[in-house]
């Protein structure tokens, strides 16, 4: 195999765990294939900034773990806590 081959290769696997990666993290369609096409195309630019990214939406995952949650009374659903009405069955949530 040439080496323009196997670069070609590296960063196609490269960029396949970093979608995957940022599909497991949470982060958006728009954002996962963003960090894809980054890091496929531009490597010395793209990974740094997807390890950015990654930490960030860590930071954020983390921060909504911490949230409060609240319980429906009629269908019995975990809602997030800054949340008014069931997600659902739409019920009013009560304090």
């Amino acid at each position: 195999m040439s080496p323009q081959l196997l670069l070609i290769i590296g960063r196609g696997i490269l960029a396949a765990l970093c979608y995957w990666d940022a599909k497991k993290q949470g982060l958006s369609e728009t954002y996962a294939y963003g960090l894809t096409l980054l890091t496929f195309f531009f490597p010395v630019f793209g990974i740094p900034i997807y390890f950015i990214v990654r930490s960030q939406a860590h930071v954020i995952k983390s921060n909504n773990a911490k949230l409060p949650t609240r319980l429906c009374p009629k269908c019995g659903h975990d809602n997030p806590g800054n949340l008014n009405q069931c997600e659902k069955c739409q019920n009013q949530l009560t304090l």
